[in-house]
């Protein structure tokens, strides 16, 4: 039995628009995340990696495109798939929007009818990942040197002589996770694999659930680096 899940962000300083959200995505199978400011809307970001966010421009006291600029500081923007929502109508902040490559601009006070039909239409554009229970008798293990060229709290782009073909969970045994505490549950497919040169494929790799303690791991690891 096939069993899938789609997870969406909902950013929004108003309690009431985040029940609302809730009650009406609940009803057609989303499961959604709830977060009222940008440092807790990050938080669930790196945990949940969500299908899709719908993040309030005017937030109390700070502005949604905080988080916006806080994703694409750690090169995860452009991996998420983002609709802004705000009750302004001005050309300033919609062509703001449309600067950061967001998905959509939506107007508030939001409808049953456009929240729904958003999450259905981006649902059928977008091949959203499932969840198959595995039949272990049918796993393959195959060991071969890889190269990983970019890392950050979310991805991985692994170089290998390895051409992955589908969006599914992957175990990869690698001493660098292994100092770094990273289980092998926690890797996920995200994107086919291109070629880099004739039998040498790049594959970005999405990590998923990772917890706080191994994410401040990374981000020391990062510092270091630059």
């Amino acid at each position: 039995m096939k069993e899938t899940k789609k997870y969406i962000l909902v950013v929004d300083d108003d309690l009431d628009i985040l029940v609302f959200c809730e009650k009406i995505l609940s009803n057609i199978g989303v499961v959604v995340l709830k977060a009222t400011n940008t440092e807790d809307a990050l938080k669930k970001i790196l945990e949940y990696a969500p299908h899709m966010v719908l993040l309030d421009i005017n937030l109390e006291n700070e502005a949604g495109f905080k988080l916006l600029d806080s994703l694409k500081e750690r090169e995860i923007l452009q991996y998420l798939k983002i609709y802004m929502i705000s009750s302004e109508k001005s050309k300033e902040s919609i062509l703001l929007s449309k600067k950061y490559g967001v998905q959509g601009y939506l107007i508030k006070p939001l409808s049953n009818n456009t929240l729904v039909n958003t999450v259905k239409r981006f649902s059928k554009e977008s091949a959203l990942p499932t969840y198959t229970p595995v039949d272990e008798s049918k796993l393959a293990k195959v060991y071969v040197p890889a190269e990983i060229i970019k890392f950050n709290e979310i991805s991985f782009v692994l170089r290998s002589r390895v051409k992955f073909m589908t969006k599914e969970n992957i175990e990869i045994e690698s001493q660098f996770f292994r100092d770094m505490n990273i289980k092998k549950g926690h890797m996920k497919i995200y994107q086919k694999s291109r070629d880099i040169n004739p039998g040498i494929y790049d594959t970005v790799m999405q990590m998923i659930g990772l917890p706080e303690k191994i994410l401040q791991s990374i981000r020391k690891r990062q510092k270091r680096r630059i």
